[in-house]
């Protein structure tokens, strides 16, 4: 996931950081590292209640990694390389950068918009609390042009084919 892309990127065009009700400075506005940490703590607790791996990258200068509450956090010069470079087939990447998101379709992972999660996210809390939406939505990561089913690790039908023929001929010549 792309974290300044998921902070920037609310249906509506409403910021992440708008709804922050502490960490303002001297100008009114909110830091950064309370942007972040807010958006952390809220994949932290998303992760809680879908029990899957979180991986969140924020562009930075240099390098880091850690855990935060069960949440990787990743600090690449550029998150959108390191996302294109460590997804797969089995990843859903969280990014509303067209180029991220179609090199990312290349290598099978599904595509999920950063608005589209935004609203996974909320309906995940709000199903946890037991409200209901207006109309529950549920939103699917984007497999187009993937159109592939079943295990992504094994090999498709032909290639297991030519590998099975090349077996039989390899021990036909032994």
């Amino acid at each position: 996931m792309d974290g300044y892309n998921f902070m920037k990127r609310r249906p509506q065009g409403e910021c992440l950081c708008q709804r922050l009700p502490t960490g303002k400075d001297a100008r009114g506005e909110v830091s950064l590292e309370e942007q972040r940490g807010h958006v952390v703590r809220m994949l932290a607790e998303y992760r809680r209640i879908k029990r899957f791996p979180i991986l969140v990258v924020f562009d930075g200068v240099g390098v880091g990694r850690g855990w935060v509450d069960g949440v990787e956090v990743c600090y690449r010069p550029s998150a959108d390389e390191y996302i294109i470079e460590v997804c797969d087939a089995g990843s859903v990447v969280v990014s509303s950068d067209s180029e991220v998101q179609e090199r990312c379709r290349t290598k099978g992972a599904s595509v999920v918009s950063s608005e589209e999660f935004y609203e996974m996210v909320v309906e995940a809390f709000r199903s946890r609390r037991g409200e209901t939406g207006s109309a529950p939505r549920r939103v699917q990561p984007e497999t187009r042009g993937i159109g592939k089913k079943g295990n992504p690790h094994r090999l498709p039908k032909k290639e297991r084919k030519a590998n099975r023929m090349k077996e039989a001929l390899r021990r036909l010549l032994t």
